[in-house]
């Protein structure tokens, strides 16, 4: 009898180890990984990384990641260090759709103890995320002029330092 609690204790902790979402990119890890380190890592791997003013965010173009081709991945960092992971594509509708749902299965499929959460839900625009406490993984797409989906991932302790900062700036 003890030696079955063991077990079904030692399994437990297997699956809740796998239940983690992916928080490791490019060699560089979401809530761990500085600026420099991320750009040396990624000049190291061959990628020219590339910085928009506009949105304050480093990017890499056309990149394979979970079986699929995406225009981008993009890098946001909060106080120097990693925050967002965020795959982009930009295509026609009907792509981004299948996009979208081929990724929702993926990660049901992958991370089945976590339950997904829609946070919109509509014929031209969805958005579902996922939260393990560690990673934040938000799976969406958008249609309009320049219909995209995305794969995004967050730290989660830099989400509410972020939150936590602004609410005491006020």
């Amino acid at each position: 009898m003890k030696r079955l609690v063991l077990f079904l204790i030692a399994f437990s902790l297997f699956l809740c180890a796998n239940a983690q979402i992916r928080d490791t990119f490019y060699g560089c890890k979401l809530g761990v990984t500085t600026k420099k380190q991320l750009l040396d890592n990624l000049k190291q791997l061959g990628h020219e990384c590339l910085y928009d003013k506009e949105n304050k965010c480093y990017y890499i173009k056309n990149v394979t990641f979970a079986g699929e081709r995406w225009n981008l991945c993009q890098f946001e960092f909060y106080k120097d260090t990693l925050a967002l992971v965020g795959f982009g594509l930009l295509s026609d509708n009907e792509d981004v759709v299948d996009l979208y749902n081929r990724n929702l299965e993926n990660v049901k499929t992958k991370y089945s103890e976590i339950e997904g959460k829609m946070t919109s839900d509509n014929q031209n625009r969805k958005l579902c995320y996922f939260d393990d406490g560690i990673v934040v993984l938000s799976i969406g797409y958008k249609i309009e002029e320049g219909n995209h989906g995305c794969l995004i991932y967050q730290s989660k302790k830099l989400i509410n330092q972020m939150h936590e900062d602004a609410y005491n700036n006020i």
